[in-house]
């Protein structure tokens, strides 16, 4: 590659770019095997891969735990957004779930009426009320979901304005020897390109997350209305399919970190074999080859990738359907053993299929949620905790104005190192710029010479004991934004 491709190919920008060259597969992560070892070791592990595969490490007891934390900040950052959409959002979600356990007993009314003795059209006329019910109590379920994601759509955007605008203004006027530290250049990316995404939809998530709660809870509760021995016959009959949701979304997490690395690095070698800045290197190096076998082996390892995904997915099917028959025979059985013991009435009887079939469900739902939603805050924890770095790092901003003419600057055993950095750029440097002169600094490239200037201009502090002074007044008793008007650069 020439100069410039090489520039172009560490630039920090969305994929595809020829950042994703530098996109990891963590070799813990790779199959054994030759072509693999060679591409784990090719690639190192990237800022935006921090917290990718996250739910596939946690325990589900590290999940429950932070869940509750993590839906109380998301509403508060919707609160804060919009507090009516936000108690809407709640009110319709909770009614919603209502009208679902309703419905259920509704359903069992119906179910009661066409059990019940006399003729088949005397049946079916008295269970016509109860039947209008179900479908006047599933239409405002309808009409209340429609609310939620009304509310939803208000409220989410409003998020995704506050903590870009808050992120970028925060960006824009931290000090400039923050920029120069590489760390905070991998956190600042990492924010904008991972944790402003993952927080515009972790609103969304939070409200399924809500609504599989609460329907399984409601679920439970019908259940509990219908008899208080059906309660342990759900577990018994939820608990197997649970698992089975738990080990499916751990392998597809797995998968994701595995794939989404690799990915990346295709839609590297796609930018280049497609890219117009690299076509004439591409063709006068007769690169095309190699870049399109490189291409082919990773488009076969993503291949590969999808097949065993696919593969252990109906592996767990099959294991969890077979767990959870048994399950649910044993709670079949123990129904059906209710019924005929006289327990339960028929009716209820078909009830209690109705809502467990319903929790299998729910429960898979909410399985699945919880894990997008607990590696997905880890993002918005991160941003969110980047943001409160940003705050401490913030000039001056209640020191006195700084003057609107100057006689005099004056450096005074000034030193300065940037961050990551051994040696200092500049050690023990004094001199003084009076108004009116015309002063150049002459030196090799790396001498300090361009943050002699920012020192002078203010745009770095000076660390030590040393101090830059405008007439007699230390730029650090400065106000910032006061002092920055004063100063013009040309590059």
């Amino acid at each position: 590659m020439s100069g410039d491709e090489k520039r172009k190919s560490k630039r920090r920008t969305s994929v595809p770019t020829p950042r994703g060259a530098e996109l990891d597969l963590p070799p813990d992560t790779v199959p054994a095997g030759p072509q693999e070892e060679d591409l784990a070791a090719s690639m190192r592990q990237a800022y935006w891969s921090l917290y990718d595969g996250a739910a596939a490490q946690a325990t589900v007891r590290e999940i429950a735990v932070r869940l509750p934390r993590i839906v109380g900040r998301v509403g508060k950052l919707a609160w804060q957004a919009d507090r009516p959409a936000t108690i809407a959002v709640v009110v319709l979600q909770l009614a919603s779930a209502a009208m679902t356990a309703l419905g259920i007993l509704a359903s069992v009314a119906v179910l009661q009426e066409l059990f019940a003795a006399g003729p088949t059209p005397d049946r079916v006329r008295a269970a016509v009320p109860q039947l209008l019910l179900v479908v006047g109590l599933l239409s405002i379920r309808a009409l209340l979901e429609a609310g939620v994601a009304l509310a939803q759509a208000r409220v989410t955007p409003k998020i995704r304005i506050a903590l870009e605008h808050e992120f970028y203004t925060l960006t824009a006027h931290v000090r400039l020897e923050a920029v120069d530290d590489a760390d905070w250049q991998d956190g600042a990316y990492r924010a904008s390109q991972r944790g402003l995404f993952y927080a515009r939809q972790i609103v969304g998530q939070v409200v399924s997350l809500g609504a599989a709660l609460t329907g399984l809870v409601g679920t439970a509760g019908v259940l509990g209305i219908l008899h208080p021995a059906l309660l342990p016959l759900l577990l018994l009959s939820v608990l197997p399919v649970g698992v089975a949701a738990v080990r499916s979304a751990r392998a597809r997490f797995h998968s994701y970190k595995r794939y989404n690395a690799i990915q990346r690095r295709v839609q590297v070698f796609s930018w280049l074999l497609l890219e117009r800045d690299a076509a004439a290197e591409l063709r006068s190096d007769t690169a095309q080859d190699a870049l399109l076998r490189e291409h082919l082996r990773l488009s076969t390892r993503i291949a590969q990738e999808d097949t065993r995904l696919g593969v252990n997915a109906a592996r767990l099917n099959v294991a969890g359907r077979a767990v959870g028959g048994i399950g649910s025979g044993v709670t079949y059985t123990a129904l059906g053993g209710m019924l005929i013991a006289g327990w339960l009435p028929l009716a209820a009887g078909a009830g209690a299929v109705l809502a467990i079939q319903a929790a299998h469900t729910q429960l898979t739902r909410l399985v699945d949620i919880s894990h997008l939603v607990y590696e997905h805050a880890l993002w918005v924890d991160d941003l969110l905790a980047f943001q409160e770095r940003c705050r401490q790092l913030q000039p001056s901003r209640d020191g006195r104005p700084a003057p609107s003419s100057v006689d005099a600057i004056t450096l005074d055993k000034v030193s300065f190192t940037y961050p990551g950095k051994d040696a200092p750029a500049l050690d023990g440097i004094s001199m003084t710029l009076r108004a009116g002169e015309t002063v150049a600094f002459v030196g090799v490239n790396g001498s300090g010479k361009s943050t002699c200037a920012r020192l002078l201009a203010g745009l770095y502090d000076t660390q030590g004991d040393g101090a830059v002074r405008w007439d007699g007044v230390d730029v650090r008793e400065l106000d910032a934004a006061s002092l920055h008007a004063r100063v013009a650069c040309v590059l």
